[in-house]
């Protein structure tokens, strides 16, 4: 449909020609991505959810579960909005779509605040407390910082979300979505259908995003999203191995026992945790330190090995019935896990008594203090790589 312009006589001026997206080389998903993310009060969120609206964008391509999504909202209201921004050809897509924006909504639900802020200061590459309330106060500064929090948090525990899903050729398929919706039952949402409509003239570009088509699902009871602990959340546990290096063993007379301890004490007292539940690291024995971690678990281990093959690493150690089924539960998410780390893992299921994940450098000049700040911003990379993907799954699988 072309849009025509016309001056208050009614005198056309100039028209608009249709413009669909991916017809042209630079108006893709990426491209709308971008355009919705600068200004994501052109989304019609009011009509899809009234809490979303006056969104702002928090980032762009956050990983959840097996893939990225798009773009996450909050609004000034606590309410999280999640975004799609998709090319419909044909019915599979569409299923395809929509079946993915559910599951980052159950993905999201299973996360903490804690765990989903750790995530988004990765992204951002940033370490500010609150990175949610930051980019809001900054549109709505009377804004209250304990409601807004509170509503968060409510909303992260029951899957209260707005969901988006915008693009081309948005059509009414009350039937293909009606079979994700059942499929999503443990989960309250609105969803909404955005077509994005462009108009072109010349080098300029109407974008118009509206809402032909809106399935908001009933209040359902809920099962998926964290639930509030019911203990101590940090077991300590010491399983004998308080004074056991994680490498191999040396002698406490050595003299470089004092540069060690003095190593691992500065990067106790400089190293940023981006997971805000995540304790600061402690002295574990000879040339480590130690992470609490939630049972079955204990810590996360951060080591300095020299020897034949000096290296410097990063590990968790499961023991016993419990630690052997968390274990094997998060083998079967190997490849998803990787992915969230984004770096090579080992995994050692050999021995009988013991199972470790670990991640490790071979480092040639382990004891030239020259690499002591490359060491150590190797070694706060991996903590906070390991920490801001397992500890949200150990917790929520030992709940």
């Amino acid at each position: 449909m072309t849009i025509v312009e016309t001056d208050l006589y009614g005198k056309v001026t100039d028209t608009w020609r249709p413009v669909r997206l991916g017809e042209e080389a630079n108006f893709d998903e990426k491209w709308l991505q971008g355009i919705l993310f600068a200004h994501p009060g052109a989304l019609p969120l009011a009509e899809i959810d009234p809490l979303a609206s006056d969104s702002v964008s928090i980032c762009r391509e956050l990983r959840l579960g097996r893939g990225l999504l798009d773009l996450l909202l909050v609004s000034p209201r606590g309410r999280l909005t999640l975004v799609e921004c998709k090319l419909w050809r044909n019915h599979e897509s569409r299923r395809k779509v929509v079946g993915q924006i559910l599951e980052y909504a159950a993905e999201l639900a299973r996360l903490r605040l804690s765990d989903l802020e750790a995530r988004v200061r990765d992204r951002l590459k940033t370490t500010t407390d609150n990175p949610f309330f930051d980019r809001v106060r900054a549109q709505a500064p009377a804004i209250s910082e304990k409601e807004f929090t509170e509503n968060l948090e409510q909303g992260l525990r029951t899957g209260h979300f707005c969901l988006v899903i915008a693009g081309d050729g948005i059509r009414s398929e009350a039937q293909v979505i009606g079979e994700f919706l059942r499929a999503a039952g443990n989960l309250r949402f609105s969803l909404g259908l955005v077509q994005v409509d462009l108009h072109r003239r010349g080098e300029r570009l109407l974008v118009q995003p509206r809402v032909p088509s809106k399935v908001q699902t009933e209040v359902r009871t809920v099962f998926v999203g964290a639930s509030e602990p019911t203990g101590a959340d940090e077991d300590d546990q010491q399983d004998g191995e308080t004074n056991e290096a994680p490498g191999a063993p040396e002698a406490p007379e050595d003299p470089l026992a004092r540069v060690d301890r003095e190593f691992w004490q500065s990067f106790i007292d400089e190293v940023k945790l981006q997971h805000p539940d995540q304790p600061r690291p402690r002295h574990g024995g000879r040339n480590w330190v130690k992470l609490s971690f939630p049972a079955p678990v204990g810590w996360l281990a951060l080591y300095r090995l020299r020897g034949a093959k000096p290296r410097i690493g990063a590990f968790l150690a499961f023991r016993g019935p419990a630690g052997h089924d968390l274990f094997e539960r998060l083998m079967a998410e190997r490849k998803e896990i990787e992915e969230d780390v984004g770096m090579p893992l080992s995994w050692d299921s050999e021995r009988r008594d013991r199972w470790t994940i670990a991640l490790y450098q071979d480092w040639a000049g382990i004891d030239d203090p020259s690499t002591y700040a490359a060491q150590k911003a190797w070694l706060a990379d991996a903590a906070n790589r390991m920490v801001n993907t397992f500890r949200p799954r150990v917790r929520a699988r030992s709940e």
